[in-house]
This record gives structure tokens, C-alpha cells and sequence, in this order.
């Protein structure tokens, strides 16, 4: 299908497909970003990103493949790559005052990963965090550590 680009007025050619999804309307990717950038301008904005704005792909809050909540904190000791830590081990440090110890867990009590409050949380070991979670190979094991 041939139209004429809406900013030039140059004919291209497009397809119906395309214009059903509301595409389709500009001969090139620089007439297209006349457009947006006049729309912007109607808007009485100068950029399509706002100051400040924190793009969704590193904001400060996100859930991990396993289901807990992770708070952005890039200067935590104990940190991921990401710069990402647990928040129910940030609330628990908070709590008792320090960072946490390698051996210290920190067991969501009513096993709901997402509440970090502090009345749902405690401190374990992690020999004792595994009888919690797994009593059957402790008493299969006849109640021996690991």
C-alpha cells in the first residue's frame, strides 16, 4: 500500500497490518521523531524522560526469582552483582543495629517471603533454619547436623 508520510509528504510504501496498529503514518525514523518531538512540544516538555525518572528495569524495589522482596542498595556490604539486597535482611539489621553474620538467617516465621515485618522475622542458624524447614531428615538422619 503506498502512502504519504504525514511530516514530509514523501510517498512510501507500508503495509495494512501496519496501519491497523497505528503504524505506519512516516517514511523514515526521522520524520517519526518529528513527530514525537512536536507532540512533546504541544505537551510542554522538552525529552521523553522526565528528571529524575528511574527507568523500571533498575528501580528500587523488585521481587527475585525465588519471591523476595530486594531493596537497590549499592554501597551494602553484602550486595548482589545488581546492587541488590534482600529486604527482610536489611529490616533485621536495622533491628538488631549491625550487618548480619554469615551463619545468621533471617526465617520469615509465618512463610510468606513478602512480609518483611519485624514480628515475622527471626534470626536462625543455619543448621536450625534446615530443622525448620526440613524436621523429616533430622529425624530420619537420627537428629545429626550436617
Amino acid at each position: 500500500m503506498i502512502k504519504n508520510c504525514l511530516i514530509c509528504g514523501k510517498e512510501f510504501k507500508t503495509y495494512k497490518s501496519k496501519i491497523k496498529l497505528g503504524r505506519g503514518k512516516y517514511c523514515s525514523k526521522k520524520c517519526s521523531l518529528i513527530a514525537t518531538n512536536k507532540e512533546l512540544i504541544k505537551n510542554g516538555e522538552k525529552t521523553r524522560f522526565k528528571k529524575g525518572e528511574r527507568h523500571k528495569w533498575h528501580s528500587h524495589k523488585s521481587v527475585s526469582g525465588e519471591g523476595y522482596v530486594q531493596i537497590f542498595s549499592p554501597n551494602h556490604p553484602f550486595k548482589t552483582k545488581r546492587g541488590y539486597v534482600r529486604e527482610h535482611r536489611l529490616v533485621m539489621e536495622e533491628h538488631i543495629g549491625r550487618y548480619l553474620k554469615d551463619d545468621e538467617i533471617v526465617h520469615h516465621i509465618n512463610g510468606d517471603k513478602q512480609d518483611n515485618r519485624i514480628e515475622n522475622l527471626m534470626i536462625v542458624s543455619k543448621v536450625e533454619h534446615i530443622k525448620i524447614h526440613k524436621p523429616v531428615f533430622f529425624r530420619w538422619n537420627g537428629g545429626d547436623a550436617l
